[in-house]
């Protein structure tokens, strides 16, 4: 299978145009985007990326995209850290006493089960009490 076309950021500007204008007429999306060769995923991916944008604006942002990517490459060797680690945010957590709280059960309780842990788990925390085919079982 062969992979798909490569468009230019000007090609894409155009085509989604053109699947506006289409639309604009009466046309279905489905019609619309089948008369300009791309699928409907497509083009709301691309109208997400440079919708609303003019055919030089969306030169610049790809042009900017790749200089981007230059600089972090560039750092990245300045640094001497691999470019996988630079990518890596790792989120805040609201709930920072929850994973001790787990780590603590786990280590007192050791290979208990979830039917044993339910009447250990701290005041507070869900615990699925359906049964076997979904029956509930806290009834």
């Amino acid at each position: 299978m062969s992979r798909g076309k490569k468009h230019t950021a000007e090609q894409i500007v155009n085509l989604l145009r053109q699947v506006e204008v289409g639309v604009a007429n009466g046309k279905t999306l489905p019609q619309a985007c089948k008369e300009a060769e791309i699928v409907e995923q497509t083009y709301f991916r691309w109208r997400k990326e440079y919708g609303g944008l003019k055919v030089d604006q969306a030169r610049r942002l790809k042009e900017l995209e790749q200089e981007n990517a230059k600089l972090k490459r560039l750092a990245c060797r300045v640094v001497k850290q691999p470019r996988g680690t630079q990518r890596y945010r790792p989120m805040q957590r609201d709930d920072e006493d929850t994973p001790q709280a787990i780590v603590t059960l786990a280590s007192q309780y050791g290979r208990y089960g979830y039917r044993q842990d339910h009447g250990t788990a701290p005041a507070g925390w869900l615990a699925c009490w359906q049964g076997p085919g979904g029956a509930d079982l806290a009834s």
